[in-house]
């Protein structure tokens, strides 16, 4: 977990690491963690959240040792189902209706509906951290503010 990116009202709160290392993992967990406990009640909107983000983090806290915020998931954690709370959204499960088999990219998603698509992949975050970091904090908002601008849309 090099990164995590929230996005309140409009504005963008990026956690990140700096200098990657294993205690930074940590220490970005540990702060988003306790951002999410004190705005735990407001709404939570991600694109592939309940698919991906969510469960990384949960099993990233898991090899830190840190507890994972009450507040997400609803009950038990099934093999097969997350219950999330009502406040947890995946804007990628309401464009898709549901269907946990389509996985509609956001890129795909913001250009169907006009908006100006994604400004590169996540599967090469990595690699420009570590090359250039202010261009990955600015990929990461801009998906933030694609995720967001998608669900004034669709939401």
């Amino acid at each position: 977990m090099i990164a995590i990116g929230v996005r309140v009202k409009g504005e963008n709160t990026i956690f990140h690491q700096g200098e990657i290392s294993k205690d930074n993992e940590s220490k970005v967990l540990d702060e988003f963690f306790a951002f999410f406990r004190k705005n735990h009640d407001q709404r939570w909107i991600g694109w592939s959240s309940h698919q991906f983000d969510w469960q990384f983090l949960r099993k990233r806290s898991w090899v830190h040792g840190l507890h994972f915020p009450s507040g997400i998931y609803d009950g038990i954690v099934g093999a097969k189902w997350l219950g999330f709370q009502k406040n947890i959204l995946d804007a990628q499960l309401a464009w898709d209706e549901g269907n946990h088999m389509a996985k509609t990219s956001l890129d795909k998603a913001s250009k169907t509906l006009s908006l100006s698509g994604k400004s590169g992949s996540g599967a090469n975050f990595y690699k420009l951290y570590k090359k250039d970091q202010e261009a990955a904090l600015a990929y990461l908002g801009h998906d933030l503010e694609l995720t967001d601008q998608v669900w004034e849309i669709i939401g």
